[in-house]
């Protein structure tokens, strides 16, 4: 079912059209809604519609602790869910294995890139070794994902594709975990 969280986005990367104006629907709302659809149709599995889910990391993390705390006390059974997110550094094995006890089932990551002079012409306000590590634990949690991809930036030199493609094989083995995989969307 799909369901919507927030709408917009809390950056501007230089390829995207989408709105810095950001709102995010209050985490227990968001909870009650998921809970009424669930109650009345039966629903278990939500697609989260959002631009980006996880824009404010700390609503997001009340929004997976209340979410967690409604399943142990059987107001809601337990859930799947996924959606659109970014890398982020509090998104860490620990908090990632929260989310996979709330239902997170699936991720669409805006990783676009693993070389910083790329990630800083996209104004991406990331790190490879920020991504690394949120690959890293989706990996750890069996968390499905695909990274998405964008190969000949602007102003991406042949020596960064290849560095990007060294970025690639390094983190190879976050996207093959028994029967579960990560894909790369170009």
């Amino acid at each position: 079912m799909p369901i919507q969280g927030s709408r917009g986005c809390t950056f501007k990367c230089t390829f995207c059209s989408e709105t810095r104006l950001y709102r995010y629907k209050n985490p227990k709302k968001l909870i009650e809604d998921i809970t009424k659809l669930n109650k009345e149709y039966g629903v278990e599995n939500f697609w989260f519609t959002d631009s980006l889910i996880n824009g404010s990391i700390s609503l997001f993390e009340n929004f997976v602790d209340i979410l967690n705390k409604n399943i142990d006390e059987k107001k809601i059974p337990k859930i799947k869910w996924g959606g659109y997110f970014r890398t982020h550094k509090k998104m860490n094995k620990k908090f990632m294995k929260k989310a996979k006890k709330s239902g997170l089932m699936y991720m669409s990551i805006g990783v676009e890139n693993g070389v910083p002079k790329i990630l800083s012409l996209m104004e991406k306000n990331q790190t490879p070794i920020v991504i690394r590590n949120f690959l890293k634990s989706c990996a750890q949690n069996k968390i499905l994902f695909d990274a998405n991809w964008i190969p000949g930036y602007p102003k991406e030199t042949s020596m960064d594709f290849l560095v990007g493609l060294k970025f690639l094989y390094d983190v190879k083995n976050y996207f093959k975990y028994g029967e579960e995989c990560g894909r790369i969307n170009l």
